[in-house]
């Protein structure tokens, strides 16, 4: 639900979501959330960057770079704990 049935989420002037930053969401402003699918045996998780500056993120920006940092962080997860792609 949070990320709208998008891979990735880019979203600005916004209050950070307590079950994702904890006692930090109070300081998030604007956040990019991507989903990481690390193995069909796993659930999907969600890399999220919160950033207490409003303009951070926005949706108009690219999405290619933070994809890409998705996509390695998901091949660390499978490596870590050895499982299939």
């Amino acid at each position: 639900a949070w990320m709208q049935n998008k891979n990735i989420l880019l979203q600005e002037n916004i209050g950070g979501i307590e079950a994702i930053y904890g006692p930090g969401a109070t300081l998030v402003r604007s956040q990019a959330l991507v989903r990481i699918d690390i193995s069909q045996k796993t659930p999907p998780a969600i890399l999220a960057f919160g950033s207490r500056d409003a303009d951070t993120f926005h949706p108009q920006q690219g999405t290619e770079l933070v994809g890409f940092l998705a996509r390695v962080v998901e091949n660390e997860f499978r490596s870590w704990l050895m499982l299939p792609s």
